[in-house]
């Protein structure tokens, strides 16, 4: 009965540093098997303040979920075009297509178009990366939301409260 109580003890002494350590987690590879996408430059690249195209390239590359590649690698596309309408004002449309193996045949899944001012550029590129996300993976994309990630660190010689 004494060994019993003496592991129950040891136990439950042990359990909350075990699960501090669940908690400590870093993503450092993104999923296998990550969709193949091409990105192509928003045209023409001049017109705007803002890289739209890079700004989705980057969304998408960082979710982990895409592997941004070259056109004929792809499955899917993702083109557009930025156009100065005056008064800093901008009109941005864009097309996700699907792109057919052993053919030369795309499909258009996914077209919109967006008047914005050029302060909105990296707001609309965030909402593009949203919407291909959504449309490909089938849950709702993240981009443009604000999360903001808090680490705290301790020094050793403080304890946990």
């Amino acid at each position: 009965m004494r060994k019993v109580i003496s592991l129950l003890i040891c136990l439950f002494t042990f359990i909350p540093y075990s699960a501090y350590a669940i908690l400590s987690m870093e993503l450092t590879r993104g999923v296998a098997g990550a969709i193949p996408i091409a990105i192509v430059p928003f045209a023409p690249p001049q017109a705007a303040p803002q890289n739209v195209s890079g700004i989705v390239t980057d969304d998408l590359k960082n979710s982990g979920r895409f592997k941004v590649s070259s056109q004929e690698e792809a499955h899917n596309i993702v083109v557009g075009k930025v156009e100065a309408l005056g008064n800093d004002r901008y009109q941005v449309s864009f097309q996700l297509l699907e792109a057919f193996q052993g053919k030369n045949a795309q499909n258009a899944v996914l077209t919109k178009k967006y008047t914005v001012p050029g302060s909105e550029l990296r707001a609309v590129a965030h909402h593009i990366s949203d919407l291909v996300y959504e449309q490909l993976v089938g849950t709702r994309g993240v981009f443009s939301t604000r999360i903001a990630y808090v680490v705290v660190q301790r020094p050793a010689s403080t304890p946990a409260r």
